[in-house]
């Protein structure tokens, strides 16, 4: 929503300077109304360009984040109740991938056992705040919290 506005703001702010500086300069000899709309129009277009090369620069600077949660269940689960609550916060518009499973046991002593389930999500990291408001997500942390037999863990980290 941010980043529509800020876009939004580009644009009127372009358009403006643009019809604005036109308005005042003298007609050129040999240019028609139309052929000087169309070259305020083209350099209208040029410096939008600019402006979301350098908007999706910074967002590649931000990148995305991965977010993981262990969950700590109780035992015993309905399973498939459970997963079907995870699987809601699929249809949030800003996660872009979603997994999540159950823990395997390799013998592994430092492996966290206490926490039987896990989910991973993709985003984008500017839409983070925005994907832990959510009504969806506020919903799936209500249907889940009946499975919860402790609070769960979380690691967030950035790829690029």
């Amino acid at each position: 929503m941010k980043k529509q506005y800020f876009l939004g703001l580009l644009v009127v702010a372009i358009l403006h300077t643009a019809c604005s500086n036109s308005a005042d300069a003298p007609m050129k000899e040999g240019i028609s109304p139309e052929d000087l709309l169309e070259m305020q129009l083209q350099k209208t277009q040029d410096e939008l360009a600019k402006a979301q090369t350098a908007l999706a620069a910074m967002k590649a600077e931000r990148g995305e984040i991965v977010h993981i949660v262990f969950f700590k269940t109780r035992t015993p689960i309905d399973t498939a109740a459970f997963l079907a609550a995870l699987q809601q916060l699929a249809d949030i518009p800003e996660v872009k991938r979603f997994e999540a499973g159950r823990f395997l046991s390799f013998r592994d002593k430092r492996a966290l056992e206490d926490y039987p389930w896990m989910m991973q999500l993709e985003m984008d990291e500017e839409d983070y705040a925005s994907y832990q408001q959510h009504p969806i997500h506020i919903e799936v942390q209500k249907k889940t919290s009946s499975f919860m037999a402790g609070p769960p863990l979380t690691y967030d980290y950035r790829v690029k």
